[in-house]
């Protein structure tokens, strides 16, 4: 199997949570993916896909691209795209120097993380708030570009007192959401 599509059940594997390796998970996964895009897929499908039962086809384009639906692409071809090693990145990202100091954004990842950060200046955070996260109000941490659906790369975050050189919120499914809010009331 070629690696884009390992890391695509890679990425479906995290959304789901686990890695199916029962007839009743591949039952769940297939009424998940069902659920999030109103699309059928059979279990059994799943079960070659995954390699639970001995397939000697590469899985369809219809099953690839239902399967990156799941993880939040288009389509099998946006996928692929967005996983080569290099590329162009052709989605919204707001850049530091585009950020007014003082403005608040909050950032959101899966599965339910929240954090609301204030920009000081020059691609500097401070953390305001923050909800299932490893950052704490008070972290500070520099980042130059953020984007929906891209990881958010913090570097030279310091943690709880404890500089670190690179922190990663939304490795595998990127933000959720950024939206530019109000003052933070404390």
């Amino acid at each position: 199997m070629n690696k884009t599509i390992t890391y695509l059940l890679r990425k479906v594997e995290a959304k789901y949570g686990q890695r199916p390796q029962t007839p009743g998970m591949f039952d769940m996964l297939a009424l998940d993916i069902k659920k999030t895009c109103g699309q059928p897929i059979s279990a059994s499908t799943l079960k070659r896909v995954w390699g639970y039962v001995q397939s000697t086809h590469e899985p369809s384009l219809e099953t690839l691209s239902l399967l990156a639906r799941y993880v939040d692409s288009h389509d099998w071809n946006e996928f692929r795209q967005t996983c080569s090693e290099s590329g162009f990145i052709n989605r919204p990202v707001i850049t530091a120097d585009l950020i007014p100091m003082g403005q608040l954004l909050r950032l959101s990842w899966q599965p339910d993380h929240h954090c609301v950060v204030e920009h000081q200046g020059d691609g500097l955070f401070l953390v305001k708030h923050s909800e299932g996260s490893k950052l704490s109000v008070g972290d500070t941490f520099h980042s130059e570009i953020m984007g929906v659906g891209l990881p958010l790369y913090a570097h030279d975050l310091v943690h709880n007192g404890i500089k670190h050189k690179l922190y990663v919120a939304g490795a595998h499914s990127g933000l959720q959401d950024i939206v530019k809010i109000g003052r933070w009331e404390e």
